[in-house]
């Protein structure tokens, strides 16, 4: 039901103009500082409105910058499903990879007897030590 809501409030964010944008940004906000203080004085009802909030924000957001770019405060266009065939056109080159450094210089290892563990070597010099 919530997914539901979602869709039907990103179609609403499509359709508005830019005046009502803002507006509804501004309600949003301030929707979060309740939630906020709610959270802080006293139980919230229902937790899951944080999120659905933030994501309403964000759509908001995007969609704003998406009409900032093209110029224009007016709703957008709808656009068309990319075919996979455009897609593989527009596939950027692979990075490649960065050059791999050299080893770092690690100091010498004190030489053990053969089949002693390192364990067993620190106790047989910690043993040395309190003789």
């Amino acid at each position: 039901m919530a997914k539901h809501q979602e869709k039907t409030f990103a179609e609403k964010v499509k359709k508005m103009t830019g005046e009502e944008l803002g507006i509804e940004l501004n309600a949003l906000r301030e929707r979060m500082y309740t939630l906020r203080s709610q959270s802080v004085t006293e139980k919230v009802e229902d937790v899951s409105q944080f999120g659905i909030t933030k994501r309403n924000i964000a759509r908001i957001l995007t969609e704003q910058n998406a009409r900032g770019r093209a110029g224009t405060g007016e709703p957008s266009a709808p656009r068309a499903p990319r075919s996979p065939a455009a897609a593989g056109k527009r596939a950027k080159a692979p990075a490649k990879p960065a050059p791999k450094a050299p080893p770092k210089a690690t100091a010498a290892k004190t030489p053990r007897k053969a089949g002693a563990s390192a364990r067993s070597a620190k106790s047989a010099r910690t043993a040395k030590a309190s003789k």
